[in-house]
């Protein structure tokens, strides 16, 4: 199996989709700002060079965002699985979430596939994050994305090469 361990904040959502679609977070709804916000403020060319990854790779997400912590038991997966959809991500290929250790991304990470080696066989994965909290051993698996714009046509071209594709330069498959 193919993971995706994903961050939302710099990655799915960016200061340039911030700047541009964040006046749209002021709509009355029932949702915690936090939710809102980022369901208004979301860019959709980085959900759309994810979801093409998910797509082509058969690949799972494991959400490793802070945003794993607005929702609680009882069935935090599914709330997690509605709200990545809710995002226009292919939100039915989360398999799961970190746990909220209070310490480095890469240690919560880790603990996660340590805890389910059991159930999931991992044959290779990326983390996809706009931070560098990661240990030594995760930095090749690691696509570093620019907060500022999110997921890049770069970072699409690295995804595919981590998953096994060479680069032939072009992209419409």
């Amino acid at each position: 199996m193919k993971v995706i361990f994903l961050d939302i904040d710099g990655v799915l959502n960016s200061e340039r989709s911030i700047i541009a679609f964040a006046y749209k977070a002021k709509d009355e709804t029932d949702e915690p700002y936090g939710i809102r916000f980022a369901k208004a403020t979301i860019d959709p060319v980085s959900v759309g060079l994810l979801n093409r990854v998910l797509r082509e790779f058969d690949a799972r997400i494991v959400l490793s965002s802070t945003h794993r912590s607005h929702f609680d038991e009882p069935d935090r997966l599914k709330k997690i699985q509605e709200y990545l959809t809710s995002l226009g991500v292919e939100g039915d290929r989360c398999i799961g979430f970190t746990p909220k250790l209070h310490t480095m991304r890469g240690i919560e990470i880790l603990t996660w596939i340590e805890d389910n080696a059991h159930v999931y066989k991992i044959e290779n994965m990326i983390i996809l994050d706009d931070s560098s909290d990661f240990l030594p051993i995760q930095k090749e698996f690691h696509v570093y994305c620019e907060g500022g714009n999110g997921i890049s046509e770069e970072n699409y071209r690295k995804m595919t090469r981590l998953f096994g594709r060479e680069d032939s330069g072009l992209i419409l498959l």
